[in-house]
């Protein structure tokens, strides 16, 4: 007879190299996944009331090419502030601080053809301590794409902010503590990237003059470069659609355009800016200026006719005032890198918003006194010489 019991004890003797070969291999391939996930990353900083440190925002374990990011970055605004960006690996970085909120939104991307692999910094991050405190520094994803245009998973890791009384004596005055932050006890310095709004959006910009309202001259010869918007009118009250064109982009094609719009507020408000034909599009609306930023996310650059927005706009002054619709390009970007805005390649056409409804007569000019003074005394002429010409002829005939 066969002893069972002596089997079944071979059998799991037999079962156990098996079952840790498997459990160590699943191990193996746990350990490798979470050491390669790529991650998007805020460093710390312990600081004290009134001075000011940077923390580096980056992407790590980059598997394949990065072509572009957004990234929003929160914090507790009664402890930091953010003061300026700069300092990204990536060719292009524009920021949008907002305080009030805040947050501040972070966009990079490359305008050629190659993304970046690996550990990537998107940018350093200067906050100035405001309050007594800490607050976690979290990044949220908006968009993280590879070179085609694909879309990437990715983790996040949140930073701490800490700022100690200055009166205390806690803390090190201006030190980290934590990876990807340098401390800067000095001032804080002007930041060399361009904001998307400027870090104080309470200013109110002068209004537009209207008689700034030049409108295209004509369709622009072939390979060069136009920016143009249309002459509008809207009746007081009502909504309109006007798109800001690129037009006759050729050659290696467009990779990216920064363009700001300003305008009167009290003749048009504006709504939205939307529809672009980049893949990525990003705008800021303020009083009296809307700061707009498009770029390409994958291999090919835009030709031919490129709506950079479209303009979704509110007539709101009274009948007859107009407000310029003003264009400042601030960058165009071929595919190659080559900035267009230093070569001179382009032309600017504003255009202009007028209230009233479309076809109505303009409001004629009152009569002014000396008109109608001039009227009655030759009315009084015409019937003095009638009279004295009717009694010379009764004279004539007796």
């Amino acid at each position: 007879m066969v002893n069972l019991k002596r089997y079944n004890g071979l059998r799991m003797v037999r079962k156990i190299p098996v079952a840790g070969f498997m459990l160590l291999i699943l191990l193996l391939v746990l350990t490798t996944t979470t050491a390669t996930a790529t991650t998007v990353s805020v460093g710390s900083a312990d600081i004290k009331e009134g001075g000011s440190a940077t923390v580096s925002v980056s992407i790590e374990n980059a598997a394949t090419e990065i072509s572009c990011a957004t990234i929003v970055l929160s914090y507790d605004s009664a402890i930091a502030r953010v003061t300026g960006v700069s300092n990204g690996d990536f060719d292009k970085l524009v920021y949008n601080a907002d305080d009030a909120q805040g947050q501040t939104t972070l966009v990079v991307y490359q305008t050629g053809a190659s993304g970046l692999p690996g550990t990537i910094k998107i940018g350093d991050v200067t906050l100035a301590g405001i309050n007594a405190g800490t607050t976690s520094l979290v990044p949220k994803i908006v968009t993280l794409k590879d070179n085609e245009g694909n879309p990437i998973s990715a983790d996040v890791a949140s930073g701490t902010f800490t700022v100690r009384s200055a009166g205390g004596s806690g803390g090190n005055g201006g030190g980290s503590s934590g990876g990807g932050s340098t401390p800067t006890p000095s001032p804080t310095p002007t930041p060399s990237t361009t904001p998307l709004t400027s870090p104080s959006s309470t200013a109110t910009p002068s209004s537009v003059p209207a008689t700034a309202s030049p409108s295209p001259s004509g369709p622009a010869e072939s390979g060069f470069i136009t920016v143009h918007i249309d002459d509008v009118r809207a009746g007081k009250g009502d909504e309109v659609t006007v798109p800001i064109m690129i037009s006759g982009v050729s050659g290696e094609g467009l990779s990216s355009a920064r363009i700001t719009l300003t305008y009167d507020p009290d003749v048009v408000n504006v709504l939205s800016a939307e529809s672009s034909d980049f893949d990525e599009f990003v705008e800021n609306i303020e009083k009296g200026q809307v700061r707009m930023i498009g770029f390409q996310t994958g291999l090919e650059g835009l030709t031919g006719d490129v709506t950079f927005a479209q303009l979704h706009l509110k007539a709101v002054g009274k009948d007859g005032r107009t407000s310029a619709l003003g264009l400042e390009v601030q960058e165009l970007v071929d595919n190659l890198g080559t900035l267009l805005t230093e070569q001179n390649d382009y032309a600017v056409a504003a255009g202009s918003l007028t209230v009233g409804g479309a076809g109505e007569p303009e409001p004629s000019e009152p009569l002014s006194p000396l008109i109608f003074v001039i009227g009655i005394v030759g009315l009084l002429a015409v019937i003095i010489i009638s009279s004295w010409f009717l009694l010379l002829q009764k004279r004539r005939r007796r």
